[in-house]
């Protein structure tokens, strides 16, 4: 029972059980992501609304936490981490969203080799993700994982730094640069999503000591 018998007080395990439904869900829209660029371009669509039901799914999630929050006069961690956890768990998920849209959207006609490159590298961020979030209440579980993130982010960089070059070669028309300029911007925007939640998990675990 809560406060006075009302269960103004969720349990921290609560949090913990949302954070961790919501690096599944994230996983899985990586998953899919990089599924959607190993199909045929006739495909899209399929993929990218299993990826919007994802989507709607992680809105409920941190709607339902932020509601929560609310009403939480104590939690094991701060609330302002507890939010900032959620709500950039739920940005990743938005970003690939708008992946899979513009894809569909923009009538893309060739995935390129980066943007199989970048799914890829996105897919074993949102598994570290899937790792660390749920075990932060046990630092010494997480250590060796956080450590992947970082490389994980430079990768991405180089991949980006790649893929930009080629786009301005002169070798594609105008439409296309600035489409495809779009789509690897926001690839690069997921990693580093990802990556600031690796940041986050860090910061809770040393407050947290």
């Amino acid at each position: 029972m809560g406060l006075f018998g009302i269960g103004l007080m969720p349990r921290e395990e609560d949090y913990i059980a949302s954070l961790s439904d919501m690096t599944t869900r994230l996983t899985e829209g990586a998953r899919v992501l990089v599924e959607m660029f190993g199909d045929e371009i006739g495909e899209a669509p399929k993929y990218s609304e299993h990826i919007k039901t994802i989507e709607h799914a992680c809105d409920e999630i941190t709607h339902q936490v932020s509601t929560s929050l609310q009403r939480s006069f104590i939690t094991g961690i701060d609330r302002e981490d507890i939010y900032a956890l959620i709500t950039t768990l739920d940005d990743i998920v938005d970003l690939i969203e708008a992946l899979a849209s513009a894809v569909v959207r923009y009538g893309v006609q060739e995935y390129t080799p980066y943007m199989r490159l970048f799914a890829g590298v996105i897919q074993q961020m949102a598994e570290v993700l899937d790792r660390v979030v749920p075990a932060i209440e046990r630092s010494r579980d997480i250590k060796d994982h956080l450590i992947k993130i970082r490389p994980l982010e430079r990768e991405g960089d180089d991949i980006y730094r790649e893929a930009t070059a080629s786009l301005f070669s002169g070798a594609f028309p105008v439409p296309t640069v600035i489409m495809m300029k779009e789509i690897y911007d926001n690839l690069e925007n997921t990693i580093d999503r990802c990556q600031h939640v690796g940041v986050l998990v860090e910061r809770i675990v040393i407050k947290n000591m």
